[in-house]
């Protein structure tokens, strides 16, 4: 937990670094897509985090709802540790969907259309994210399909304005800025 902790209070000293070693070599246009990116990841992350710490909990209290009377589970420490702490791993980076496709939309590698165009195949395969990373009972892949369904619909919306920013930046003639 202390690894942890001193790891989420260093991020922002750490990013900075990074910024300061890669910011020479963006142009003026790629440091303003880096902004969003690093802001929306820094708030999107300790969501997912978050989401995941209060699913666990629930998660654990319906299980012990359920439990057989007689039979006292057999829940330590290391284990609960370690299953909370890749949960929030998990989905602190499954949180950052929506900023992810948000920027392939802004590159112009996806477009709302194509979202909307295969949001069935997206779903089949978001039922089976939640499946891998819920426990094997049908409520907790529920309790997991509901956010990373309205992540996917977050990611549409998100999308949107990047590719009119992107369908913009496509008509402005090159400039020597853009070229080196």
């Amino acid at each position: 937990m202390a690894l942890i902790l001193s790891v989420v209070l260093a991020l922002p000293f750490i990013f900075y670094q990074i910024w300061l070693f890669i910011k020479p070599g963006l142009t003026a246009r790629e440091r303003t897509l880096v902004w969003p990116l690093l802001s929306g990841g820094l708030i999107l992350f300790p969501i997912g985090a978050g989401f995941a710490y209060l699913a666990v909990k629930f998660m654990l209290r319906v299980m012990q709802r359920y439990a057989i009377a007689g039979v006292d589970p057999l829940i330590n420490v290391h284990n609960y540790l370690s299953l909370v702490m890749t949960m929030m791993l998990v989905f602190g980076i499954i949180f950052e969907i929506p900023l992810i496709l948000a920027m392939a939309a802004r590159v112009g590698l996806v477009t709302p259309a194509f979202l909307r165009l295969y949001r069935r195949h997206a779903y089949v395969l978001l039922a089976f994210v939640a499946l891998v990373i819920s426990p094997a009972d049908p409520f907790s892949m529920l309790v997991m399909f509901a956010p990373l369904i309205a992540l996917y619909e977050l990611s549409i919306a998100c999308a949107i304005p990047m590719a009119r920013l992107h369908q913009r930046d496509s008509q402005l003639p090159v400039s020597e800025e853009t070229v080196s």
